[in-house]
């Protein structure tokens, strides 16, 4: 039996309500993060594989559970996202740490650069800190599994080999179903069924005012369209009707939900788990979008996909997978998209996914991560499905359409998860204070004795030396 430890914010494994979802954030703030544990969980999880998570940040470790992890877990798996970027910098500092606990194996998979470079010009101020993991965990492992060729291009920049050192192997979630990838036959003809996708944060007058103008349209045709947000906040405002917070207004186009009054807040739909995500993506007709997650998710569905790019780590995933792209920079608000969409061909998803899956493949195998496909690349039995048969799908609206027992019933809920979670932190805490006061008692207590020592000794050394007379006979 062999023992896994999984970088995550939770154990997507078991279910969770929406409820437990939104108070205690199990999706790390972007329910994207879910997926590419899905694509990893799937590929590795057997009757002869144990795993358990860690979310691998300073706070969850500590010299006990260091030595229990090095004991008891054969490897620890690190799937990532975009973490070399500035606002990560503390976290990754922390994953250096874990790192360099453990004695175990420790893969990264699928990693990325989040940072614009102007000429290839890769001079971060988180160059060294991204350095640092790195070299850790080439200490630990045979090769590191990255995203696509402009990170690949910024590891070379800080001096590391590619096909050596690192590999590209793109995001596992695109990986999550094998070589049994559903096939998009042809291009979104006459959609009844949209579901759209989009950063609010995206600053861009031109795009902000196409996709107001795209959304109108939808409305007027008479097409069936949904918007699902991938913000915790956004996703809170959907299920309990809370405002986001105020900070934010002014961050975002006017269109853009901060509270129910918005028009696309009617339209707005969220999800508990990875599988009510793509039971909700098999009802739609077309996906557009630019949330790379969000939209690879609907091609795992066989749904008609355009990503819409914003920068560069989006577009090394999308031209990795060969999934039709449009730069934001080319939109304006007479772009006619659903006209574009028909023209778009998929054909290179399927002509590059066989290769790129057997890359995958072979990534896990130079680093001896155990697999469901070590005997049969195309096995269509897949233990992951059998043992989280009975998770509950739950997609849910905006609390607005709802009827006044629904709501009330909501309310209480999360109420309840709330106050049960602040309680937990809160015993949590109470326990971390605690240790630290006591460490700092008994440190305090030897300097005292150190310091008594030393006074001691410097004494017994200011004493004036006697002489020793010697007797004569």
């Amino acid at each position: 039996m062999k023992k896994i430890l999984v970088r995550a914010h939770t154990n997507i494994m078991v279910p969770h309500t929406i409820d437990e979802v939104l108070a205690k954030d199990l999706f790390g703030h972007n329910p994207g993060n879910w997926l590419f544990l899905y694509g990893v969980l799937r590929t590795i999880v057997d009757d002869d594989i144990q795993v358990a998570f860690t979310t691998g940040y300073s706070e969850d470790l500590n010299k006990d559970r260091i030595k229990r992890y090095n004991a008891e877990y054969d490897y620890l798996l690190l799937p990532l996202a975009n973490v070399f970027k500035e606002d990560w910098v503390e976290k990754l500092k922390a994953l250096t740490f874990l790192v360099k606990a453990l004695t175990i194996p420790c893969i990264v998979i699928g990693m990325g650069l989040q940072a614009e470079s102007e000429d290839g010009n890769f001079d971060f101020p988180f160059n060294q800190t991204a350095k640092n993991f790195i070299d850790a965990v080439l200490q630990k492992s045979k090769i590191i599994g990255i995203r696509g060729e402009y990170t690949a291009k910024y590891l070379e920049y800080l001096g590391y080999r590619r096909d050596i050192d690192f590999m590209i192997i793109g995001c596992p979630s695109m990986y999550s179903f094998g070589l049994n990838l559903p096939r998009i036959s042809s291009p979104a003809k006459n959609p009844k069924r949209v579901l759209l996708n989009t950063n609010p944060t995206i600053q861009s007058e031109s795009y902000n005012k196409w996709f107001l103008k795209f959304t109108n349209s939808l409305d007027d045709s008479g097409i069936d369209y949904y918007y699902l947000p991938q913000r915790l906040d956004e996703l809170r405002l959907i299920q309990y009707g809370t405002p986001i917070a105020k900070h934010m207004w002014n961050k975002v186009p006017d269109y853009f939900p901060v509270s129910t009054k918005q028009p696309l807040y009617r339209h707005e739909v969220g999800i508990n788990s990875v599988e009510s995500w793509l039971t909700l993506n098999r009802t739609m007709d077309l996906t557009i979008g630019s949330r790379i997650h969000g939209c690879i998710i609907s091609v795992l569905c066989g749904i008609p996909t355009l990503v819409l790019v914003k920068d560069t780590r989006m577009k090394e995933l999308a031209s990795f997978f060969g999934i039709p792209f449009l730069d934001i920079s080319n939109i304006d608000e007479t772009f006619d998209m659903l006209n574009y969409c028909e023209t778009l061909d998929y054909s290179k998803i399927y002509n590059l996914h066989e290769q790129n899956f057997k890359n995958f493949i072979h990534f896990l195998d130079i680093n001896q991560v155990p697999h469901i496909y070590q005997t049969n690349l195309y096995r269509t039995e897949i233990p992951y499905d059998r043992i989280t048969q009975n998770k509950e799908i739950q997609i849910y609206y905006p609390i607005t359409s709802r009827d006044p027992e629904e709501v009330q019933q909501t309310l209480l809920q999360y109420t309840d998860y709330l106050q049960d979670y602040s309680r937990r932190f809160e015993k949590d805490y109470r326990h971390k204070l605690l240790s630290l006061y006591t460490t700092t008692y008994q440190q305090s207590f030897s300097i005292k004795k150190w310091k008594a020592a030393a006074t001691a000794a410097e004494q017994e050394l200011s004493k004036p030396k006697q002489k020793k007379w010697l007797r004569t006979k």
